[in-house]
């Protein structure tokens, strides 16, 4: 016969802990595409990096300010247009300040 063995009951990861690993994560994607920017990669290595952060971003900002459910609303052209902006002025793809 099997042994039954003691295993912790884990509670589940509240909201706050999951948007808290949430921007980490994002902020490690800002580093990521910051280096290659300065890296000189080429400009469409950098804006197909720099887009799905673009989007998470606005998305884990509506989700904190909205809670579940929230969707980012159908402006991810205007946003894409925001980062090619960017990308012609020189500017940096993102921003380096943290989300939240």
């Amino acid at each position: 016969r099997l042994q039954q063995q003691a295993v912790p009951e884990q509670q589940p990861a509240g909201r706050e802990a999951v948007l808290d690993l949430a921007r980490r994560d994002l902020d490690d994607a800002v580093t990521y595409v910051h280096a290659l920017q300065s890296h000189d990669a080429p400009r469409g290595f950098v804006a197909f990096t720099a887009l799905p952060v673009t989007l998470a971003r606005a998305t884990l900002d509506k989700l904190a300010a909205e809670g579940p459910g929230a969707k980012l609303p159908r402006d991810v052209m205007a946003l894409a247009a925001e980062l090619d902006q960017r990308l012609d002025r020189g500017a940096p793809a993102l921003g380096t300040q943290s989300i939240g």
